[in-house]
């Protein structure tokens, strides 16, 4: 009865956030909150887009492209009481001060995605958009959300080890007498798979136009794949979803051309879909690169033109992530760099320097274009591998993936300076999966298991 009344409590906290954020549910009364008609469907999964969690911009801190201090005055992250924890690596830390990681948040989304998949097929038609769509980005959006949260607050997946593992609740319907326990790793990503083949199923829109580039279709559902199934060590699978991508389209912006356009800006070409935001105000207008990510960069690569501007602090990352118009979840660079990845622990060797090749000449210098390629050529295997991570960190720095992508790969030692003081994240380190906020833990004892 206590884990009843606990849960209750959770999902009305859900409903609340739903009957605030959805402008055509605001005029109707609690408890009647089913839309009816595709028009209202869209509305929801709108929403569901436009609050999904803002965690990447935290998760960035927790890696070493940022500099948690810079000036005697009090700017940078070390400024801000809300961010210490995050950057230092402090999970332990209680300071009601410290800006807690996103967890409802993902579930409420969850909660919009379920509402969609289990009666969005009885809506009536009032539109020129069928429901099959909306229904395919529901699954799709479902899908990522579930996998955000696994790669956030869960180990990291195993094939051998993932059966009894505890991952993250679950859940697919809207009943307030569900409990939340945490399900299995291996639960979990069943359901991931099965609402990304369902997507694919209910998919209508192959590609997005810039002003819906925050929907899901069927090029960003492919990128989706190719991303899970790098982080499930599938390579060849995620080759497959890489090259189903660059079927669509396989356009990149050329850093060497005047018509540049930013390459997080949704207008690009080569953005896929559009609707994460990477960064926060005090981290873009307060906070300098840190020269580990700066001195990444060899002479002729383009990139930190493009992407940093020098301020009186150090470099900043105002040119990449300017404003509302940088929320990008997936571009093209990213399909070339899983698919070269993917293809280097398969063996493949010459196919992965070529989609490395072709990523790299919009990336340097025509001289400096050649030196790389030379330098590639002659590596293989292990080496290959690394260069190709090496060359993804420099290309997609504070989108949110080197947090990731450590955990993925090794998970290093860290090391980080602030104000005298060393932090060590060490290899291994059980800090790599952050703990469930304790808001969360406390509202439903369920998770502390």
């Amino acid at each position: 009865m206590k884990n009843k009344t606990v849960n209750v409590s959770i999902v009305a906290l859900l409903f609340g956030i739903i009957l605030s954020s959805c402008n055509y549910l605001d005029i109707k009364p609690v408890g009647q909150v089913i839309p009816g008609k595709s028009s209202e469907y869209r509305a929801l999964i709108n929403s569901a887009y436009s609050l999904f969690p803002r965690h990447k911009a935290y998760l960035n801190m927790r890696g070493n492209h940022y500099n948690p201090e810079d000036d005697p005055f009090g700017f940078g992250m070390d400024g801000f009481d809300m961010y210490k924890a995050i950057y230092t690596w402090d999970d332990s830390n209680s300071d009601i001060k410290t800006q807690e990681f996103p967890y409802i948040a993902f579930y409420q989304v969850i909660f919009m995605t379920n509402e969609i998949i289990n009666n969005g097929p009885n809506a009536s038609v009032n539109g020129s958009e069928s429901m099959k769509q909306i229904i395919g980005e529901a699954y799709a959006l479902r899908a990522y959300a579930y996998f955000e949260l696994v790669n956030i607050y869960a180990p990291v997946y195993n094939k051998s080890a993932t059966n009894s593992v505890k991952a993250v609740p679950l859940t697919t319907e809207i009943d307030i007498a569900q409990t939340f326990p945490k399900a299995t790793l291996q639960a979990v990503y069943d359901l991931i798979m099965g609402d990304l083949e369902k997507a694919q199923t209910n998919m209508e829109v192959t590609r997005q136009e810039n002003e819906n580039k925050y929907r899901f279709s069927m090029e960003a559902l492919h990128a989706l794949q190719s991303r899970v199934f790098l982080y499930m060590q599938d390579w060849q699978k995620s080759v497959d979803a890489s090259k189903k991508v660059l079927a669509i389209n396989k356009e990149l912006e050329d850093m060497n051309s005047d018509k540049y356009v930013a390459n997080t800006n949704y207008k690009s070409k080569e953005v896929i879909a559009s609707f994460e935001e990477l960064t926060t105000m005090e981290l873009r207008d307060y906070t300098s690169i840190s020269n580990s990510l700066l001195n990444l960069y060899v002479t002729g690569d383009i990139r930190p033109s493009h992407y940093f501007s020098e301020h009186w602090m150090g470099y900043s990352i105002v040119k990449k992530l300017t404003n509302i118009n940088e929320h990008v979840s997936f571009r093209r660079a990213e399909i070339y760099l899983n698919a070269a990845e993917a293809l280097a622990r398969l063996g493949s060797d010459g196919e992965a320097r070529q989609y490395m090749a072709d990523l790299m000449k919009n990336r340097y210098t025509p001289t400096a274009y050649t030196t790389q390629i030379q330098h590639i050529n002659a590596l293989s295997g292990e080496a290959l591998v690394n260069e190709i991570l090496l060359e993804r960190e420099r290309e997609l720095a504070l989108e949110g993936h080197q947090w990731y992508d450590w955990r993925r790969t090794g998970q290093p030692e860290v090391k980080k300076m602030v104000k005298g003081t060393e932090y060590i994240l060490k290899k291994n380190d059980p800090r790599y999966t952050l703990q469930i906020p304790k808001s969360a833990r406390e509202a439903n004892p369920l998770l502390n298991e």
